[in-house]
């Protein structure tokens, strides 16, 4: 993965938005963007659960 990493050269739109160009890089990214991804998706996950209430029985 740190390999991965390294390889990343990151862009930013108009609106500064990061994101990462495969077409830059030099060596692949594949693992590096899965993980950008999955972080992603983990905090979209947080910040759906602390807005739930949680019941017990």
């Amino acid at each position: 993965l740190a390999w991965a990493v390294g390889n990343v050269h990151r862009d930013e739109d108009a609106a500064e938005n990061i994101k990462p160009n495969k077409a830059r890089s030099k060596g692949r990214i594949d693992p590096a963007v899965a993980a950008i991804m999955a972080l992603g998706r983990a905090e979209a996950e947080a910040g759906k659960r602390k807005a739930r209430d949680v019941a017990t029985v």
